[in-house]
C-alpha cells in the first residue's frame, strides 16, 4: 500500500509598489500579513481588495492582488509520509 504524503502549502508576497516581501505564509494569513503595508491607504476600494483576500473567491482575491500590485508566489512542502 502506497503512503500518502503530507503536503503544506506556503506563500510569499511581493508588492510590485513598493519592493515589501513576506516569506513562508499560509494561505488564510495572506490578507493578515498585507494589511500593514496599506494602514496609511484610507481607501474603499483597497479596504474592499484586502477584504477578498481573506473571504473573496479565486476570481475575486486575482482581482485584488491585481489591484493591490501584489505578486504571489505559491510552495508546497512535501513532509514525512501520513
Amino acid at each position: 500500500m502506497k503512503k500518502k504524503m503530507n503536503t503544506e502549502v506556503f506563500l510569499s508576497v511581493f508588492d510590485k509598489n513598493s519592493g515589501r516581501v513576506a516569506h513562508n505564509m499560509l494561505p488564510r494569513t495572506l490578507a493578515a500579513a498585507v494589511r500593514p503595508w496599506f494602514k496609511d491607504l484610507h481607501d474603499e476600494r483597497v479596504a474592499d481588495a484586502l477584504n477578498d483576500l481573506e473571504g473573496g473567491d479565486l476570481l475575486q482575491q486575482r482581482a485584488s492582488l491585481d489591484f493591490l500590485g501584489l505578486d504571489v508566489v505559491k510552495t508546497e512542502m512535501v513532509g514525512a509520509a501520513a
